[in-house]
């Protein structure tokens, strides 16, 4: 990841001095796919963390699990868990793989400081039998 900036401005350099090669404009395509892929991984990485801080907080006492730490999708995938809905459906509503949405899923339950579907049924419970209306 630290190689693919220094990598673009060397590749760049070489078009900007008139080395437009096929090899060089490939190079060019293979720096700009692994800052693609790096950034992706980034970013799924910061989603885990915010979703580790957030269930270490609830874990340790110093915040009560709340809807409101959940993002707008992450929300919405766990109501439609909690209503009885597959990953594998939720996944087709939204055109995205399953693994998209247990990805999505595990982060809502990490933040909501559970561990499983059934305490996320029982959480949705708790709160008044039914899931809470989402943002449109």
């Amino acid at each position: 990841m630290i190689d693919s900036p220094v990598t673009l401005s060397v590749n760049l350099a070489h078009l900007q001095a008139g080395d437009a090669s096929e090899q060089a404009i490939a190079r060019l395509a293979d720096t700009l796919e692994n800052i693609a892929l790096d950034t992706s991984n980034l970013r799924n990485s910061v989603r885990s963390l915010e979703g580790a801080f957030s269930a270490l907080s609830v874990g340790l006492g110093f915040s009560q699990p709340s809807l409101e730490d959940l993002t707008y999708r992450e929300r919405r995938v766990a109501e439609l868990v909690a209503e009885g809905e597959s990953l594998r459906s939720i996944s087709r509503r939204f055109n995205v793989t399953p693994a998209t949405i247990s990805k999505v899923f595990q982060i809502a339950l990490a933040k909501l400081g559970l561990k499983s579907r059934q305490e996320l049924v029982d959480f949705y419970k708790s709160r008044g039998g039914g899931v809470e209306p989402s943002d449109p």
